[in-house]
C-alpha cells in the first residue's frame, strides 16, 4: 500500500488576508454541484484558476497552495472523485468519460479508498504524481467505470485531457481549520514580507513556507508551473515520491 500523500488546496493571493484572519479555508459556491464546497486534490497542485491568465504587474491573482495532512482532516468528506469532476461534467474527458456517467465514478468516502485506488492504478506515489498509470491492470469485464477510467489515463499523444484526468479530487462542505493541519504553504515571496502573515504561517499554523519570486508583466496563472516544480522538490526531499 502506498504511503499517504498530502491534500492540496489552491487559491489566489488576494484571499490570503481573510484566510489568515479566520485561520481556516471556507467553502465557496460551486456551480457544478450548486452548493458551497471546498476542493482539494490528492497529492497534486492541479487546480487551474480562470483568473490571472493575462499579464499583470501585481500579485493578487498569483496562486497560493496549501499543503495539508490528509489524516488530520475531518472524515468523511462530501465526495471523492478519481479526476476533476468539473472538467468531467463539462465533457472535457469525453471520450471515454461522458458527463452523464460522472457520478458512477465516485469513490468510497474514506482516505483508505484513495490509497487503494492509487495502488490499483499506479505503481508508486511518484508514478501517480506524474500521471503514469500501471502498464497492465486487471479489470473485470463488468467493471465499466474502471475500464473507462483506465482508458482515460492511458491515452497517449496530443490530447485535450490535461493532468486533471488522473488527479483525485476531494470535496468538503465544512470549513477546514488550518492550525496543526498544514505541512507547508507555497506562496509569492512578497507575501512573506508581511510580518503578521509570516508569523501566522510559521508560528501559529506551524507550516513551512515555500516561496517563489514574481516578475512584473507575467501572467499570474503561469506561476502554477513554478509551484508544481517547487512542490515536487518538497515531496522528494520528504521522501514522499
Amino acid at each position: 500500500m502506498h504511503d499517504e500523500l498530502p491534500f492540496v488546496h489552491s487559491t489566489l493571493s488576494s484571499n490570503m488576508r481573510s484566510i489568515a484572519e479566520n485561520d481556516e479555508l471556507t467553502p465557496q459556491h460551486c456551480n457544478v454541484f450548486d452548493e458551497p464546497l471546498l476542493y482539494f486534490f490528492y497529492g497534486r497542485p492541479s487546480y487551474r484558476s480562470r483568473i490571472g491568465t493575462m499579464p499583470n504587474t501585481t500579485i493578487p491573482f498569483c496562486p497560493v497552495c496549501f499543503i495539508l495532512k490528509g489524516n488530520r482532516l475531518p472524515a468523511p468528506p462530501a465526495r471523492i472523485y478519481p479526476f476533476d469532476s468539473g472538467a468531467a461534467k463539462s465533457d472535457r474527458f469525453d471520450p471515454p468519460v461522458n458527463s452523464s456517467d460522472v457520478d458512477n465514478f465516485e469513490l468510497d468516502l474514506s482516505f483508505e479508498a484513495i490509497r487503494k485506488f492509487t495502488n490499483r492504478f499506479f505503481e508508486t506515489n511518484g508514478e501517480y504524481f506524474f500521471g503514469n498509470p500501471r502498464r497492465e491492470v486487471f479489470i473485470p469485464p463488468d467493471a465499466e467505470s474502471a475500464r473507462q477510467y483506465y482508458e482515460l489515463v492511458t491515452i497517449e499523444g496530443e490530447t485535450e485531457h490535461d493532468d486533471r484526468r488522473s488527479a483525485i479530487e476531494i470535496q468538503y462542505r465544512e470549513n477546514i481549520k488550518l492550525r496543526d493541519r498544514l505541512w507547508a504553504v507555497v506562496l509569492p515571496l512578497s507575501l512573506m514580507e508581511d510580518g503578521e502573515l509570516r508569523h501566522k504561517i510559521v508560528t501559529e499554523w506551524g507550516a513551512y513556507p515555500i516561496t517563489y519570486s514574481t516578475t512584473k508583466g507575467m501572467a499570474p496563472s503561469s506561476y502554477s508551473a513554478t509551484i508544481r516544480v517547487l512542490y515536487e522538490k518538497w515531496l522528494q526531499i520528504g521522501g514522499m515520491i
